[in-house]
């Protein structure tokens, strides 16, 4: 660190990076500071902001929005430092632990500019420390990493323990994880019966509802998901529409195994991510035991060329456990 360095800077910039998992250096934006952040490193003080201000090292405004306005180092231990004690954190299992080793052995030939700085930040620090770039959300348990930033343009260039990657990933995998959902909850319904058919989720939404495009379909999907209960959305719908009644319904009460409980719009969000999870996980688990190395984005798992079929196969049994009918699509990220 320079001498022209503040650490209050780095912390500023080592925040921003985490939280907004910077794409380019233009894009460090604010992020809010609270007093307590303050207080712990020793900062709350205004002549000493002022001054850092003033050397063009950060910007500020009353609300508390810091953004650093230069390049520069970052210092997870900064962040360790202001982090409250009784906030829900994930215990990493061992599987998570060897999910989180795998990192080590990623590597990233590119001189792309879409090479983002969160990455960039990743390949400097990991053989330092790992912690700060493998988290476990609480809300669903979905891993992240940053491979799951990564531009897809960029997979060709990645490399796992000096090996081209594949990818394998579930078409659909939230719809199809809805469809079962309500065939265990309605019994059949025209969405499931098309969803296990075969059919284009957002073909099914955009002939049901009579939109004019696939895109706006994709968008009345991740509405009827994440968005609060429409009124009345039964109704742009033809034929069976029990299954629009059931999300609106299910997004109206309490589900108390919702981390988000309070936010009941948040229900079908978290019961899809969580059940993702799960039946990822079992994928995850067998992968471990074979000793194959592989990364994860979601419900996409990379692994080298040569492990390919093997990963297939753990794939296709562990999805035969859970649904009638799944596709598994591979790419070579060419």
């Amino acid at each position: 660190m320079t001498m022209m360095e503040h650490f209050f800077t780095t912390y500023v910039r080592t925040k921003t990076l985490f939280k907004h998992r910077l794409n380019d250096l233009k894009d460090y934006t604010a992020v809010k500071i609270y007093i307590y952040e303050l207080n712990k490193l020793g900062v709350n003080n205004g002549p000493l902001l002022y001054h850092l201000k003033e050397k063009g090292e950060i910007s500020y405004d009353k609300d508390g929005n810091f953004k650093a306005l230069r390049d520069g180092p970052i210092d997870y231990s900064l962040l360790e430092r202001t982090r409250k004690r009784d906030k829900t954190l994930v215990e990493l299992t061992p599987l998570h632990l060897y999910m989180r080793d795998q990192l080590r052995y990623v590597d990233l030939k590119s001189t792309s500019p879409d090479v983002s700085v969160y990455f960039k930040a990743f390949m400097e620090h990991r053989d330092r420390d790992l912690e700060p770039f493998f988290t476990v959300d609480s809300f669903s348990g979905r891993v992240h990493t940053p491979v799951v930033n990564l531009k897809t343009c960029l997979r060709h260039d990645l490399k796992l323990c000096g090996s081209t990657v594949v990818s394998l990933d579930v078409k659909q995998m939230q719809p199809t994880i809805l469809a079962k959902v309500l065939l265990d909850t309605l019994g059949t319904n025209s969405f499931s019966t098309e969803i296990f058919n075969g059919v284009d989720v957002y073909v099914l939404l955009q002939k049901s509802a009579g939109l004019p495009t696939r895109a706006e379909a994709k968008l009345m999907l991740f509405r009827l998901i994440f968005g609060k209960p429409m009124n009345d959305i039964g109704k742009v719908f033809k034929g069976d529409t029990a299954w629009v009644d059931w999300i609106n319904s299910y997004k109206s009460r309490t589900e108390p195994n919702n981390p988000h409980k309070e936010d009941k719009h948040t229900n079908l969000a978290w019961l899809l991510q969580f059940s993702e999870v799960q039946v990822m996980s079992g994928m995850w688990e067998q992968l471990m035991v074979a000793g194959i190395p592989f990364l994860t984005i979601h419900d996409d798992i990379l692994c080298r060329v040569c492990d390919k079929d093997r990963v297939y196969d753990i794939m296709n049994r562990e999805l035969m456990k859970h649904f009638p009918r799944f596709t598994i699509t591979i790419n070579h990220g060419e």
